[in-house]
């Protein structure tokens, strides 16, 4: 999974944090390829 995750990653400009977080496992190898995801910014509303 190492090889195509870097490889994509080289190829399209990199992984923002969170797909790293939840892709890698604790020694830093990827267990699993991101999927998609909304496009948008994780905020806390307070209402």
């Amino acid at each position: 999974m190492d090889d195509l995750a870097n490889y994509l990653g080289a190829k399209y400009g990199g992984w923002f944090p969170v797909a790293k977080h939840y892709g890698t496992n604790a020694k830093g190898q990827w267990i699993s390829l991101p999927l998609g995801g909304s496009g948008s910014t994780m905020v806390y509303r307070r209402s």
